[in-house]
C-alpha cells in the first residue's frame, strides 16, 4: 500500500500501483554520513588506552615515591647479612625404612 503526498501537503488515498517515475520535480535529500569505519574506532580506542596507562605509569613513578624491591627485606638489617659462612653438615642422615 502506498500513499502519495502532493507539494501542497495533500495526501492521497492508499493505492496499491506504484510508477515507476516521479511526476513531478523531485527534492534532493541529503543523507547523512555513516560514520567512520568500526576498525578506526577500535585503533584509536587501543591507542587511547595506551596513552594513558603511559601517563598513569610515569605519573606513579614520579610521585609515589620509592618503594624497596622486596617488603620483607626492607625491614632487616642489611648489615647481619655480611657475615655468612657455610659450614659442611658432616652428621650421617638418619635411616629411613621403606614398608
Amino acid at each position: 500500500m502506498v500513499a502519495a503526498v502532493n507539494a501542497a501537503g495533500h495526501e492521497s488515498p492508499l493505492s496499491t500501483q506504484v510508477t515507476a517515475e516521479p511526476t513531478g520535480a523531485t527534492s534532493v535529500v541529503p543523507l547523512p554520513s555513516p560514520g567512520p569505519p568500526k576498525w578506526l574506532i577500535t585503533v584509536l580506542a587501543a591507542a587511547g588506552a595506551m596513552v594513558v596507562a603511559g601517563a598513569l605509569t610515569l605519573i606513579r613513578r614520579r610521585f609515589g615515591g620509592q618503594r624497596p624491591d622486596h617488603p620483607a627485606r626492607a625491614r632487616e638489617d642489611i648489615g647481619l647479612a655480611q657475615d655468612v659462612r657455610a659450614v659442611p653438615d658432616t652428621a650421617r642422615p638418619d635411616m629411613v625404612s621403606v614398608p
